[in-house]
């Protein structure tokens, strides 16, 4: 027997011991099975292998599945392992990872013991019998139950068997941080060395992949951003989409594209995993496809163990919910908040030598995990040294956690049913918010404190203006939560029983509540590569009109859409950025300001989140380091101050404590700045070097904003810092967290928060003729009438005058101001904004069409738009469009520009009725 035949080897490594051979053979010399017994069994199997006819290759997906995870080692009383010396029943090179070609450590077996236990197991079967007969599978269970790390295992198995002909496997998460910790694990279970080669990651601005990777992680965003270059996803044969229920605004778009690309795909397997509250949704969306459900076969198989027991099934089924105690708070005390109530029952169950197990508490956000942690530290510390508490490792975990950092989580704390030589358990302290009510599993959970509140937040598209919100959460959420604690330890909620009871049942989706014009650009891109109308493409839950047709709106203001309600040059190029749509603008518009290298530093850090550090008695030392870094000019400025000083001290850490700033935060700007510097390179945007005169710097670099942040301007009405915003005309206040020590007249602004005291974000001063300059015509006119309107047409008028506006005014010197604003509105929204970028800069798509981005100005409200798309001639302002092209115009598009027309002829027409009634 040639045992170095490639075939054998492989088919070697793959098949499973036959155990009716084994079993007979035990039975008769009732002892284990030697080497050389197990090599003659194999060598048998080799020999046949060699023989196998074609017919080997219709080999169904459940046989081929047998044994997949371990080598001969189905049952483990029949081929026992001694970790101890390495040695095992059965010979060494049958014991081979079928990955790496190396030998299973001992920490396989022990995983591999822990992964048999999990509830996912019961259901390998009929989860392999249906990926195989199906090619979209619904997956659906309780979290813990091993659904995100087992599925993906199986299904790179399954890809492998079909050696990878169809493509690799992908597993998408809806946040970064589950993603690069499933990863971890996985790699762990498989036996794998390192991260990045077989088994990697990708997230935002993050990559740990390589050729090799047949398994990967990534967030639904960038599996998104993949369709652009992969409109099909052919490199993937297996798509696996876990935590659906989280039901992100990236997760609802995938799963409508996905539903399209497997109709033009006959092999591409998609599996969607899911809680069960879920799952009629999807059952519905995804019709007639086989479901997996964990949660009945667990309910089946704890019935059937009644059964044979003498015990009553419902009793059973009773005991497998959920059957920890659980405490609700008694009445809400004057003074009292829940964060000191929280820290109160953590030190009292911690201190209770009688409570196994460690304690995992939900709050809203960072500010109160951070309060809780420190607390916490320093009241065990002190309790410590009383000889009344153990040992606590505390671990935070939130959503704006760095990457790396929630490996904490599972860092293997000691024993807590073992006392230390004072007779005191240590523990560990789990700190979180929503993040962890479904993604990172843990075990030995035998306290849950639930404050019942979130940090919601929502954007009102009526009034423009996003919300930032304590609030309390859903009974969904609160039973998420509660399922996390073992069935005999105890939950402490920190609400009444009566505030629970007014709950919401659900939560709102995210694409009902969010802003959707990045978005719909992205998937306005990606249906246009796949060659598919937008109507249809149908999510599970569609959007508020308000909100679709307001989204639709800003990207015709932005210059994103042609005549036809379809992607412009621009729009495309735009979609290609990882950023939003005012962000990717601002890039973009940089290269014709020549200050491409100074934005691309601003934007970096506005991605980044939170990279401040807050200490308690350092206010004064944070409050005079932080000045030395404020720039004069506003917020964005300061930003570029900070990055620029980091790298000029190469990226210290040590720099970064000298000046409370958060250095993994830092860095990730580092890495986001280098990503977009991609971007451009492979679009052939034009990079223009560093300004030396700080003058000419500031005024391109807020010309650059402008271009991005038209929309967000404001103006001081009384000199006290009241800024009554443009376009809604609401007021607000600078954001206490801003580094103005003015009040500018002029600003322009990143977000507007409305709350008690509504307060506007991250904030530059501009002039009113820099806003007149940039803004586009269009959207000058359609303001509301008042004195900030007024102030902007004298500055078109004092530009007019000086002949600075660059060619955007042309032909209509001898018009006013108030003939320019009637004539604009004659004209479409879309050919008001026109389409200039970068000059002499192509953008080539995969399919090879050019599309030129000209200008010398970026974004002048009169340049005029080139696209592949329209070829229309224009003559003298005014467009020829055909009859056909106007009838197959997208209906929401229409109703977007008639409702447009109607809001601005209706105020005129109100105004004329109130001049009327007072001359009467």
């Amino acid at each position: 027997m040639d045992y170095q035949d490639d075939k054998v080897v492989e088919k070697l490594q793959n098949w499973s011991l036959d155990e009716g051979a084994v079993q007979e053979d035990q039975d008769a010399g009732n002892e284990k099975l030697t080497s050389e017994e197990t090599n003659r069994f194999h060598t048998e199997y080799a020999n046949e292998y060699l023989e196998l006819s074609d017919d080997e290759n219709n080999q169904s997906a459940e046989e081929k599945f047998r044994g997949i995870d371990t080598i001969g080692l189905n049952d483990e009383d029949d081929n026992e392992v001694d970790l101890d010396d390495g040695e095992t029943g059965a010979s060494p090179d049958l014991e081979r990872n079928p990955w790496d070609g190396l030998s299973y450590s001992s920490q396989y077996y022990e995983l591999l013991s822990e992964r048999q236990q999990l509830s996912i197991w019961k259901a390998k079967d009929d989860f392999v019998l249906s990926v195989d007969e199906s090619p979209i599978v619904l997956v659906t269970g309780k979290a813990g139950s091993g659904k995100s790390t087992q599925i993906p295992q199986w299904c790179a198995y399954f890809a492998k068997e079909l050696r990878f002909q169809f493509g690799t496997v992908v597993c998408t998460q809806p946040h970064a941080l589950a993603a690069i910790s499933l990863s971890m694990q996985v790699s762990r279970e498989m036996d794998l060395t390192s991260i990045g080669n077989e088994v990697g990651y990708k997230v935002p601005f993050s990559d740990c992949t390589s050729d090799e990777t047949f398994l990967k992680f990534c967030t639904d965003e960038v599996l998104l951003r993949e369709m652009t270059e992969d409109p099909l996803l052919e490199r993937y044969g297996i798509i696996i989409l876990d935590e659906v229920q989280e039901r992100t605004i990236s997760t609802d778009v995938l799963l409508s594209l996905l539903k399209i690309i497997s109709c033009h795909r006959d092999t591409l397997k998609i599996v969607v995993i899911s809680q069960s509250h879920a799952m009629p949704k999807l059952e519905e969306y995804f019709e007639g496809v086989p479901i997996v459900d964990l949660t009945f076969m667990e309910e089946n198989a704890d019935q059937n163990d009644a059964v044979k027991n003498d015990q009553e099934p419902t009793k059973i089924v009773e005991k497998t919910e959920q059957s920890c105690k659980i405490h609700y708070k008694l009445m809400n005390i004057l003074g009292s908040d829940f964060v000191s109530d929280a820290v109160e029952i953590i030190m009292k169950c911690h201190c209770d030598q009688n409570i196994e197990g460690n304690i995992l508490v939900f709050m809203p956000g960072k500010k109160e995990i951070d309060e809780i942690c420190e607390r916490v530290a320093r009241e065990v510390a002190m309790r410590a040294l009383r000889c009344e508490a153990g040992d606590l490792v505390v671990a935070a975990l939130y959503h704006e956690l760095p990457y790396g950092f929630q490996q904490k989580v599972y860092e293997k704390s000691e024993n807590t049913s073992i006392s230390n030589e004072n007779g005191l358990r240590p523990r560990k302290l789990i700190v979180c918010d929503s993040i962890a009510e479904s993604s990172f599993s843990m075990s030995n959970i035998s306290v849950v404190v639930d404050s019942g509140r979130l940090n919601s937040k929502v954007y009102n598209c009526r009034i423009r203006a996003h919300s930032d919100f304590l609030t309390y959460t859903t009974k969904l959420n609160v039973n998420m939560r509660t399922s996390r604690c073992a069935k005999t330890g105890q939950v402490y909620r920190l609400y009444t029983e009566a505030e629970f009871k007014k709950f919401e049942e659900f939560p709102l989706p995210a694409v009902v509540r969010s802003e959707l014009s990045t978005n719909i650009l992205l998937m306005k891109r990606l249906l246009q590569r796949l060659d598919v109308a937008f109507s249809s493409c149908h999510t599970l839950d569609p959007p508020g009109p308000e909100a679709y047709m307001q989204a639709l709106e800003d990207l015709d203001y932005h210059g994103a859409l042609d005549d036809n309600g379809n992607l412009s040059d621009l729009g495309a190029v735009m979609s290609e950025f990882p950023l939003s749509l005012q962000l990717a603008k601002c890039v973009i518009a940089s290269c014709g300001e020549l200050c491409s290298e100074e934005m691309l530093s601003i934007v970096s850090m506005l991605v980044v989140p939170d990279f401040f550090v807050v200490q308690d008695g350092m206010q004064t030392k944070i409050e005079k380091r932080r000045k030395m870094m404020t720039h004069s000019s506003g917020d964005h400025f300061t930003l570029l101050n900070i990055y620029d000083a980091f790298i000029a001290n190469k990226e210290s850490e040590q720099w970064c404590k000298d000046n409370f700033l958060r250095y993994s935060s830092l860095k990730l700007a580092t890495q986001v700045r280098a990503n977009i510097v991609q971007v451009m390179e492979r679009l052939e945007l034009p990079m223009s070097p560093r300004l030396t005169d700080m003058k000419e710097m500031e005024i391109s670099v807020k010309k650059a904003l402008l271009a991005g942040f038209f929309m967000q301007v404001a103006k001081d009405v009384d000199g006290s810092g009241n800024y009554l915003i443009v376009r809604d005309r609401h007021v607000a206040r600078l954001s206490s967290a801003s580094f103005s020590m003015t009040s500018p007249e002029w600003v322009t602004f990143n977000r507007f928060v409305l709350s008690d005291n509504s307060y506007i974000v991250t904030v530059s001063s501009v002039t009113p003729e820099m806003v007149a300059e940039i803004m586009p015509q269009s959207y000058l006119a359609n303001l509301p009438s008042g004195e900030a309107k007024s102030n902007l047409l004298e500055a078109i008028e004092k530009l007019k005058h000086a002949n600075i506006r660059d060619k955007e005014l042309a032909g209509e010197s001898v018009e006013t101001a108030k003939d320019i604003e009637k004539s604009s509105m004659k004209l479409p929204l879309h050919r008001q904004q026109g389409i200039p970028a970068a000059p002499s800069s192509q953008y080539q798509n995969k399919k090879g069409n050019s599309h030129s981005i000209q200008g010398t100005r970026p974004y002048s409200s009169q340049a005029k738009s080139s696209t592949s798309t329209d070829s229309q001639i224009q003559k003298s302002g005014n467009v020829e469009v055909d009859i056909l092209t106007q009838t197959a115009r997208d209906l929401n598009y229409m109703y977007q520009q008639a409702s447009s027309y109607v809001r601005n002829y209706a105020t005129e027409e109100t105004e004329e009725e109130e001049e009327s009634c007072n001359i009467q």
